[in-house]
């Protein structure tokens, strides 16, 4: 791009003259956005209002709906228990034993029946922590576990906090109930006591205990309420159990409170406790009253959320209004200013006159766009140039191999038809994200353009002296490089092209701060040939890069001869020690002895890099060879081949032998870790006997005829994972599809092989996160 020289009174003037378009601008932006914002204001008061009448409606109905779901499930776990205790009661063999004085003989059979007619009757519901019956005359309790005599019955009560006595003295009336609360635990005791068959004396009392902490997994998923919960009041204002356990205790009420706010039997009981919103019904089972309760701070925090979301929506509009009517008004501007004032400070930096015209070219091209107030892409050129610079980049990388194609483009450009020798130049730039003036617009691809640009600008002065009729050649950005065709210079004026490069160096390490080589191909003649021009000076590019040298402008001619080839001798030393390293598996020092065979045995000149290929292809034979003797698909070894012979210079020969290498170690790693056939007879086995409750390590041992201890650790080590935990797993899979399939938590553990439903608990809990029930709930409710 040509650009016109203008003075600095110019620039100022056209600067001044933009500062006032650049307010009008952003005023008119800005008033559109606010007009814009009616709209959402409108609705978003509208909403609010419909809000708030509409949750206040609905709130109190869906406390009736969970309310009523609650006492359901209630009361009919009450009358699973209180069912549970009858059919104790009626039990033949409660019959028989309540008549003895003394337990011997067949009667200890009655005995054994009985706690395996109370445990079934426990399984079958969630909620039952323990059913049994308490012997007056034998002073005995048998339990679904076991018989407890008088002189062990303390290591059963303990755990509810009881005593003998204290027991019968709470089992007085025919039939009742009584609560136990302990600091972290409630339990609700139903009872009947049994009479002789004279209908006047006790002889035994049946009773189930059910626990406040099973009860509550069955409402928990109800509990939606964050700072409320669900929660059951006995008569005696006793709180048998919440689902909130950081509520305070003045944070409910009493059962007296609630009765005192009932209106009829049909109709729930409502209160307001200060702050609180409550809704209670009583137990048709029991003295007790089921009760929601909710902080009117929550729930009108609920109903003011809508608003307090409307107030920042609206002030985030409005600020975004700001930003955007900001942004589109400057964002052309400022990355100008920007680089302007870099290009400004840094002019100190040149104490002699090296390069005044290129740089108050830069100048005057990056007014021109500040003063136009217009994108980087509308200044850059013509739609027919950008089809130019597209084809002659198809040209350079041989995308378009017809000769007659590139000998009508040499003729149809202007720059290029009166150059009949010409030289490719590549200028290559280290570390753009760091330069001076896109540090902190690492992410501006208007920021990434504007310094091309200023590259290309800067370039086309000082190099290609475009000002000069006879120079002639183009430019164009390609690949984040600035590639140059120019006319070819006699050897004894490479010099001069040497000077000029440097010129372009310089300046650009002292302005951006941006590390800049040259690499320039070799003299041609025939324009077929402009890919094989482009491709020696992307070679140097590569050779300069990698090798680091102080030059950083470099010729494909004189490339620096390469090493003697003929030192076979210490080469195949070096190999010899590779290949021992390898056997040893001494990876590091093998990865040593590669680098250093690269380092100082193959040929630095890029003229090479085929040779260098062939050699690299033979360690990475050596390597297929040596590691184990290892039988590596021929496909895997063809990719290799073809990763080799796709580098493009030394240092990407030696990165890619590094990644085969590490590629080759994980193939290794890989066959190797396969394990003995055995393992996967272990697992077929598994998986078709886990669901028998006696399946362990020891067993599966005995079945194979193997050492438990070995067949452990072995599974272990080759898996990844312990066999019970591997049982765990399969059984718990299927647990999950019964569950899914609405299958009750006690037939899932019958059917996975768990003895009970608590060791099913466990391991759910351990390897799922959550319990049966929960995971039930969530796949029914989806």
């Amino acid at each position: 791009m040509k650009c016109k020289v203008m003075n600095r009174q110019s620039n100022s003037a056209s600067t001044a003259e933009s500062g006032p378009r650049l307010l009008k601008d952003y005023r008119f932006l800005f008033s559109t956005y606010l007009i814009m914002l009616v709209i959402p204001l409108l609705i978003c008061i509208f909403f609010n209002f419909y809000a708030r009448s509409i949750m206040r409606q609905d709130a109190s109905r869906y406390q009736e709906t969970i309310l009523s779901q609650v006492k359901s499930i209630c009361d009919n776990t009450l009358d699973q228990a209180w069912g549970s205790v009858y059919t104790a009661a009626q039990d033949e063999n409660t019959k028989i034993l309540f008549t003895q004085g003394t337990w011997t003989g067949n009667t200890l059979f009655n005995v054994k029946d009985l706690v395996s007619s109370l445990s079934v009757q426990v399984s079958r519901y969630d909620c039952l922590d323990s059913l049994g019956i308490y012997f007056y005359k034998n002073d005995s309790f048998v339990t679904d576990q076991t018989r407890y005599a008088s002189a062990i019955y303390s290591a059963y009560l303990d755990k509810y906090g009881l005593t003998a006595e204290q027991f019968i003295d709470s089992c007085q009336g025919f039939k009742g109930y009584f609560i136990i609360t302990q600091e972290d635990r409630t339990w609700l005791v139903l009872y009947q006591n049994i009479l002789d068959k004279h209908l006047k004396n006790y002889v035994a009392v049946a009773y189930s205990i059910l626990s406040w902490d099973m009860l509550d997994q069955k409402l928990q998923p109800l509990d939606d309420y964050g700072n409320g919960g669900i929660f059951l009041v006995s008569e005696e204002n006793i709180l048998i159990g919440s689902t909130n356990p950081d509520i305070p205790s003045d944070w409910l009420p009493t059962y007296s409170e609630l009765t005192a706010h009932q209106e009829s039997e049909d109709v729930f009981l409502k209160a307001d406790n200060g702050s609180l919103l409550i809704l209670g019904t009583p137990s048709e089972e029991l003295g007790i009253c089921y009760g929601i309760g909710i902080a009117k701070s929550s729930f009108y925090h609920k109903i003011n959320s809508f608003t307090y979301v409307c107030i920042i929506v609206l002030c985030l509009l409005i600020l975004l209004g700001l930003v955007l009517a900001y942004y589109f008004t400057q964002k052309n501007s400022d990355p100008i200013n920007h680089l302007l004032s870099i290009i400004d400070k840094n002019q100190q930096k040149y104490k002699g006159n090296s390069m005044p015209q290129s740089c108050r070219r830069l100048e005057g091209a990056l007014f021109q766009l500040l003063s136009d107030n217009s994108t980087l892409s509308s200044q850059a050129a013509r739609y027919d140039t950008q089809i130019s610079e597209a084809t002659l980049q198809g040209f350079l990388k041989g995308i378009y191999p017809s000769e007659d194609w590139i000998l009508e483009f040499h003729e149809q450009n202007p720059n290029l038809r009166p150059i009949a020798n010409y030289q490719v130049v590549i200028f290559c730039f280290q570390d753009v994200e760091n330069c001076v003036f896109i540090q902190g617009h690492q992410e501006s691809l208007e920021s990434y353009s504007l310094l091309f640009f200023s590259l290309k600008n800067v370039i086309d002065e000082e190099f290609l002296n475009l000002n000069e009729e006879s120079s002639r050649g183009t430019s164009l950005i390609m690949d984040n490089t600035v590639v140059c065709i120019i006319r070819a210079q006699d050897p004894s004026s490479e010099q001069e092209l040497v000077t000029r490069a440097n010129n372009c160096i310089d300046f650009f390490e002292k302005i951006f701060e941006l590390k800049t080589y040259v690499a320039i191909s070799g003299r041609h003649s025939l324009w077929t040939e402009l890919s094989a021009a482009y491709e020696e000076a992307y070679m140097m590019t590569s050779y300069i890069s990698f090798w680091g040298k102080d030059d950083k402008v470099g010729f494909y001619q004189t490339t620096p001869g390469s090493i003697s080839l003929s030192r076979n001798s210490e080469l195949q030393e070096l190999k010899k020690k590779l290949s021992g390293s390898l056997v040893l598996n001494h990876f590091e020092e093998a990865q040593d002895i590669i680098n250093e065979i690269i380092t100082n045995y193959f040929p630095q000149d890029i003229q090479y890099l085929a040779y260098d290929q062939c050699q690299a292809f033979g360690l990475v034979s050596i390597l297929l060879d040596k590691l184990c003797n290892m039988k590596i698909p021929e496909a895997l070894e063809a990719e290799y081949s073809a990763r080799l012979l796709h580098t493009r210079s030394i240092v990407d020969l030696q990165r890619e032998i590094s990644s085969i290498f590490d590629d080759i170690l994980q193939y290794r790693s890989k066959q190797n870790s396969e394990g003995p056939a055995w393992i996967e007879q272990v697992k077929l086995y598994i998986q078709n006997n886990y669901r028998e409750p006696n399946l362990s390590i020891a067993y599966i041992a005995d079945h194979f005829s193997i050492s438990a201890s070995y067949l452990g650790d072995s599974f272990r080590k080759l898996m990844g994972i312990g066999i019970l935990d591997y049982i765990h797993l399969m059984r718990l899979e299927e647990c999950k599809k019964l569950l899914a399939q609405g299958e009750t938590i006690k037939a899932c553990a019958a059917a996975t092989g768990y003895t009970d439903v608590k060791t099913l608990q466990r391991a759910f809990k351990r390897f799922e996160g959550i319990t049966p029930g929960q995971y039930k709930e969530d796949k029914v409710s989806k």
